[in-house]
């Protein structure tokens, strides 16, 4: 099984087309699984993530909002810093449609500009959360 979804969804896709995981293209037969069995395993998939986010960073997330999940290699190419470009937008989505952001990744160790990336993500952070104390952005 790939790394890429968690094993409670991974569990859905048994009856799919073999090599889903290497194959994201098969898994158009996704739209066949019943409703409360996906909302069961994103439960439990969005509950290991909130305590997943704990453990690390002794950060509470609320299970009843949605989360922006972003994980990845922090190069410019991936576009990490997109989400914060329009920093008043984002505010104003999160005001009207509360959510949380959880963002992790590291820049290789001679990638400069994703060092900076990561810094500069960081103090869009502090922005953020010194407009808006109560959207909860962990990094």
């Amino acid at each position: 099984m790939g790394q890429w979804t968690h094993p409670a969804v991974a569990c859905l896709f048994r009856d799919i087309p073999p090599n889903w995981d290497v194959q994201p293209e098969t898994l158009g037969g996704a739209v066949h699984l019943a409703d409360d069995a996906v909302w069961r395993a994103h439960g439990e998939a969005k509950g290991g993530l909130i305590a997943l986010v704990r453990e690390k960073t002794g950060k509470r997330l609320d299970l009843e909002r949605p989360i922006i999940g972003y994980a990845r290699r922090m190069t410019g190419y991936k576009r990490a810093g997109l989400l914060f470009s329009d920093l008043s937008r984002l505010l104003e989505i999160y005001r009207r449609y509360p959510f949380q952001i959880v963002l992790s990744g590291m820049a290789h160790s001679r990638d400069e500009s994703g060092k900076r990336l990561i810094h500069d993500i960081d103090d869009r952070r502090t922005m953020v959360a010194s407009r808006s104390p109560s959207c909860p952005i962990t990094t």
